[in-house]
């Protein structure tokens, strides 16, 4: 059954899921064309990308309980991840798609032998560009001490000795201290990818508009 380019309802006898999955596609829809549009760019048509986009809803439905437990910013953001999912598995497969090669070796359609695909360069692009960032803004958060010790072990790899004696602290803490520090930015790191996927979100709307 194709989720419903006719606002069908999905779900029989759940008026609650119904509700909820034909206000995600309205407000989803340009959203989700616009992710799947931007992973596989013109390796596929139209008609094509509308089809995955009623696959990622369809997906949805099987997941509609725990959709009904989010807020709507959450809501959406589960909605992008899944025809974020549906565009890769459609990625994987065209890097299947094999053409023959000169003397008989076998590469895939318009890239080299053992390289990526352009959809898995981009995704390979994308989720490098987007743990910089966070990192980047986790950092920037951190107080100075935290960044400092942080730095001088993972970017100067000094050894706790070495850190103690830097700044000051007993080589017993040290550790201690470090510990604190990497669960500080992990937390940190968290909340900015979650920001930055909402702005992610709020730039493609607009741009689907």
């Amino acid at each position: 059954m194709a989720y419903d380019r006719n606002h069908k309802q999905p779900i029989d006898g759940d008026e609650e899921a119904n509700e909820l999955l034909t206000m995600l596609y309205k407000r989803g829809h340009n959203l989700a064309d616009y992710i799947v549009e931007q992973i596989l760019g013109e390796q596929i048509g139209r008609d094509e990308r509308e089809d995955l986009v009623q696959d990622g809803f369809l997906r949805l439905i099987r997941n509609v309980e725990k959709l009904k437990l989010l807020c709507l910013e959450e809501q959406l953001s589960y909605m992008c991840k899944a025809m974020q999912s549906v565009a890769f598995d459609q990625a994987r497969k065209l890097s299947q798609k094999r053409a023959p090669g000169p003397a008989g070796e076998r590469t895939f359609s318009g890239q080299p032998v053992g390289g990526l695909s352009p959809e898995e360069q981009y995704i390979k692009k994308e989720w490098k560009n987007g743990i910089v960032r966070c990192l980047n803004r986790a950092l920037s958060r951190l107080t100075k001490k935290d960044r400092e010790l942080l730095t001088l072990k993972y970017r100067d790899q000094y050894n706790d000795r070495e850190i103690g004696e830097r700044m000051g602290i007993k080589r017993v803490y040290v550790r201690v201290y470090m510990a604190r520090a990497r669960k500080r930015l992990a937390a940190l790191y968290l909340e900015e990818e979650g920001r930055i996927e909402r702005e992610q979100e709020e730039k493609a709307v607009q741009a689907g508009r």
